[in-house]
């Protein structure tokens, strides 16, 4: 999926939650390939990017994992991470190029589900708790 066809998902109002893979780090900004976040707006930026706005909040205690000292010391070592230099934002936001593909993997795909519901009538409902048959009761977790 490049950019520009993910900013539709954001512009219908899903909001999910993506894993940043190994291409984040070529970008500008202090996000790591594992850490996760929840993508709140894309916006076109000059008819060639978009900016995507993503926030961290619910997922900052489990990225600090993948934070590696990447910032300068004194002495010009890499000892510190972007959170002891002060960097570290819950919320900030990523450009990247229209017609790239994206630097991270769609993880909550329940948004991915429901809106595959509503474009399957008769298939699945989607649900607080996950997705259901409609012609069934039974409920399955989306994952």
């Amino acid at each position: 999926m490049n950019a520009k066809e993910f900013a539709l998902m954001i512009k219908s109002g899903i909001h999910p939650v993506v894993t940043f893979t190994k291409g984040i780090e070529e970008l500008d900004g202090y996000t790591e390939a594992g850490m996760r976040a929840r993508v709140a707006s894309a916006e076109e930026k000059h008819n060639d990017m978009y900016v995507l706005k993503v926030d961290y909040s619910e997922f900052d205690e489990y990225n600090q994992q993948y934070e590696s000292a990447n910032y300068y010391d004194p002495k010009g070592n890499p000892t510190i991470t972007a959170r002891a230099a002060g960097f570290y934002k819950e919320r900030d936001q990523i450009y990247v190029g229209i017609s790239e593909e994206l630097p991270f993997v769609v993880t909550e795909s329940v948004s991915l589900r429901c809106l595959r519901c509503s474009n399957n009538p008769g298939q699945l409902t989607p649900t607080l708790s996950g997705w259901r048959s409609r012609a069934s009761t039974r409920t399955w977790p989306c994952w």
